[in-house]
């Protein structure tokens, strides 16, 4: 019985160290894995953050244009589409009146779309009750960095696309509105142009 092997029990200092090692190094590659999984996440929960900003901006200003109502009794301006280079301003700008109450107005509404230039160049739709003197309160903001508006007139065989729209009387068949905005901010879906059919 003497064959010199001596049972050992188990590890050496060398497989404990090697064992330490890969071990280590396999924590390591998931940590970094993990890491880069988060930062993903994180990135793809912005760009969705975006998209969100974008598609509400462009439904709230379909509910609101669409629900554009002229009301000739009331005298005055109730649709001002307002054009940069004619106007000498740096962007378009619009101002209608709307009866969109589902959108939690309770009655007629001044609707203002313009760009702001003081908070960093954002579009902006603002909203106040019609005729009050009150402030707007502003209902979205979007980055962009510029605007432009155009509306459809249709008179008789003619229906062509012009660049400014004021009247009491009557309204334009539709307005195509085209945001320039930021690349690193805003949401390419802002760029794409918005054609919004209005009440006859």
């Amino acid at each position: 019985m003497g064959s010199g092997l001596v049972a050992r029990r188990g590890l050496t200092l060398m497989e404990l160290v090697v064992a330490l090692a890969v071990g280590g190094a396999a924590i390591a590659a998931g940590a970094a894995a993990l890491g880069g999984l988060v930062d993903r996440q994180d990135t793809i929960d912005a760009q969705l953050a975006r998209l969100d900003g974008a598609v509400q901006f462009r439904r709230a200003l379909s509910a609101w244009a669409t629900a554009t109502q002229l009301d000739p009794r009331a005298g005055g301006v109730e649709f001002r589409g307002v054009d940069a280079a004619r106007s000498g301003r740096a962007d378009d700008s619009l101002t209608f009146r709307s009866v969109a109450t589902d959108l939690g107005a309770e009655r007629a509404t001044e609707v203002s779309l313009h760009i702001a230039r003081d908070s960093g160049s954002q579009i902006v739709i603002a909203t106040r009750p019609w005729g009050s003197a009150e402030p707007a309160a502003v209902l979205l903001r979007a980055p962009a960095a510029a605007l432009d508006i155009q509306y459809l007139l249709r008179e008789g065989e003619l229906v062509t696309w012009i660049d400014s729209w004021t009247s009491g009387t009557v309204l334009p068949a539709a307005i195509r509105v085209r945001i320039e905005g930021n690349p690193a901010d805003a949401h390419p879906l802002l760029a794409y142009p918005l054609i919004i059919r209005l009440a006859p």
